[in-house]
């Protein structure tokens, strides 16, 4: 019971009789059990979960078995920390819940949302906004470990929209970014920031077609970062190196770049996205080298992973290269059911990519059965669909200040997803 109640009391007792001060003060003594034994009701109205440290919704964000669930725990420890007052950590989860939006294929909400949490960070540190092109840049000085937590989530939201740019093709924009944001914190002393934008360099060469340059990035930034990353952020390393043999056609490179990121995710027990990628990754460096089966089993094990974790967006490219494999096998019957599984899951999420993808490895299906006529209306319907995603990329290209995109259009012998060379 607080001073002011007890204070209350005393001044009852002293001026009114005795009985009626005994029964004032029996009702207050009522009052206060009551009102704590309601507590954790009223608490649990407020917070369902029963949580009462930002530390379980983190926790529960880590172990989520799939994106939907992911997706939930993010929205409750936004509200939580909204009810809290904790604004930095609101805007690390809306972050996550932007980025996940990305990864889901919801890019013009991605966009938005990290224009927005981008420039509150920038104002709360005292920096320009890494979108502004007339801004002076000067080094910003880390002087509280309330300006590290800041300025480690600024280089998040900045590295996050990066990647959004490379995704647009827009890599002049994405290298701007991350320039300047090694020009802002510059004065890092721990050196992840340095990692972080060397792999972020490392994409955009990637993505536009300079892998020698990008392998020497991606080299660097696993080498510094060894010691200083968290485990999935050196797990995407490895995939990027993975991802770099892949296209230059060096399968045993890319096997073992796959196999040490599986190692590193299945020590900690992580069997998420990066997990998936791993597999995804093992499975083009075997057919790389010519061994289809241990293909297939590698695709069919990403596919069961991302199809049980929701990964919609990704089961559609692990799908299409478990058909071509099938293709190679001769196992026709069952890449055209798989093919014609992908068309309707590309149909259902508007991916005109993986839409024109499937409609072409139909045509191809149809032909070797000798159903030319079919295979012609197929390869007709893929030419219709490639001319709407030419003109939605160019619709979205131009509006890209509102928030707009358009794929990278990565069509190599097998089909990797685009923007996959993540920061």
């Amino acid at each position: 019971m607080s001073d002011k109640v007890l204070s209350g009391i005393y001044e009852m007792k002293t001026t009114l009789p005795l009985f009626f001060s005994k029964s004032m003060l029996a009702v207050s003594l009522v009052c206060g059990a009551v009102w704590l034994a309601v507590q954790p009701f009223r608490l649990c109205a407020m917070n369902p979960e029963g949580f009462d440290s930002l530390q379980m919704y983190r926790d529960s964000i880590r172990w989520s078995s799939n994106n939907v669930a992911k997706s939930e725990w993010l929205e409750k420890a936004a509200r939580y920390s909204l009810r809290t007052g904790d604004t930095a950590s609101l805007l690390s989860f809306k972050i996550e819940q932007a980025y996940l939006r990305f990864s889901s294929g919801n890019y013009v909400e991605a966009f938005d949302s990290l224009i927005l949490i981008e420039k509150k960070i920038s104002d709360h540190v005292r920096v320009p906004s890494l979108l502004a092109t007339d801004a002076v840049y000067k080094p910003f000085a880390v002087d509280s470990k309330d300006d590290s937590l800041w300025v480690g989530m600024h280089v998040t939201a900045g590295i996050s929209l990066a990647e959004l740019e490379i995704y647009l093709s827009e890599f002049t924009e994405a290298t701007d970014i991350v320039n300047r944001i090694m020009t802002l914190y510059v004065q890092d002393t721990t050196g992840i920031i340095s990692v972080r934008c060397l792999n972020a360099l490392g994409a955009i060469c990637a993505h536009r077609g300079m892998f020698d340059m990008a392998e020497k990035y991606f080299l660097h930034a696993l080498e510094l970062g060894k010691p200083l990353m968290d485990t999935g952020s050196l797990a995407s390393f490895y995939e990027n190196l993975a991802a770099i043999y892949a296209v230059k056609g060096d399968g045993n490179a890319t096997l073992r770049y796959s196999l040490e990121s599986c190692k590193i995710l299945e020590g900690a027990g992580l069997y998420g996205e990066h997990y998936i990628y791993a597999l995804f990754y093992m499975g083009i460096a075997y057919v790389g080298l010519g061994e289809y089966d241990m293909a297939e089993k590698q695709f069919r094990e990403a596919l069961d992973e991302a199809t049980s974790r929701a990964f919609g967006h990704l089961s559609l490219y692990i799908r299409s290269n478990l058909v071509y494999v099938l293709v190679e096998q001769g196992n026709l019957e069952e890449a055209e059911m798989l093919a014609q599984e992908n068309l309707v899951s590309a149909i259902e999420i508007d991916n005109l990519e993986m839409q024109e993808n499937a409609l072409v490895y139909l045509s191809h299906i149809a032909e070797a059965h000798q159903n030319f006529y079919e295979g012609l209306q197929y390869k007709d319907s893929a030419y219709r669909v490639g001319r709407r995603l030419i003109e939605q990329n160019n619709k979205l290209r131009q509006g890209i200040i509102c928030g707009g995109w358009n794929s990278t259009g990565n069509s190599k012998r097998w089909n990797v997803p685009s923007g996959r060379w993540p920061c």
